[in-house]
């Protein structure tokens, strides 16, 4: 397991390594202090991972995110950071990272955070999303208006109380394929690109708010 640490702090760099070490004993870290410095570091190489601080020199917030996103577009992006403004996550979400993971978070709750993401699911702690939710009106919507079916809905329910798609496939009682293919549905119809996207499009449209939990 390779892992991208864009972060201008060294202690930080060394917690994320000892803790991934417990995840994978040979798991490599490889860290960059500015987001042009991780661009020309994991050119031509295989990552499983970025995580990534919002406030580094010459880049910050949303921006980071986006300029990692166009230079590496298949790389899964995480914010990994202290910054708590639901503002800038939410635009740092919107920009195509894939979750937030705080840096205050303890060793267990980062553990179960990255095993998630690098299973390939989205991570949010609780109570981020209510905060980014209060940020936007929320226009009352209904899931028909958006063109998913009953089973495409379920899904969504699903993903909105955190669940993977292995957890929705037993769920269901469908196939992990079928998942897939519901799941890309539900992303066209928010116009979103991934999970914690299409979680945070359904809390503005009011949709999470009418998914029995």
């Amino acid at each position: 397991m390779r892992v991208l640490v864009v972060d201008d702090h060294p202690m930080i760099v060394d917690a994320v390594g000892l803790v991934l070490s417990t995840l994978d004993a040979r798991a490599e870290i490889i860290d960059a202090d500015t987001v042009q410095k991780a661009i020309a570091r994991v050119a031509g190489v295989e990552i499983d991972l970025a995580l990534v601080d919002l406030a580094l020199p010459g880049m910050r917030g949303a921006e980071a995110i986006a300029s990692l996103r166009h230079a590496c577009p298949d790389l899964p992006l995480v914010v990994l950071s202290g910054n708590d403004d639901p503002a800038i996550i939410f635009a740092a979400l919107d920009a195509g990272a894939m979750g937030y993971i705080p840096k205050s978070t303890g060793r267990k709750g980062m553990l179960e955070a990255l095993a998630r993401v690098l299973r390939g699911d989205s991570y949010l702690p609780p109570g981020i999303v209510n905060r980014i939710d209060a940020l936007a009106d929320r226009p009352s919507v209904d899931w028909r208006d958006l063109g998913l079916t009953e089973r495409q809905r379920e899904v969504l329910e699903l993903m909105i109380r955190g669940i993977s798609n292995k957890g929705i496939c037993k769920r269901l009682a469908i196939s992990e394929n079928t998942v897939k293919v519901h799941v890309s549905a539900i992303f066209r119809s928010l116009g979103v690109t991934n999970r914690t996207q299409a979680v945070i499009a359904a809390h503005r449209l009011g949709l999470a708010s009418r998914s029995p939990h």
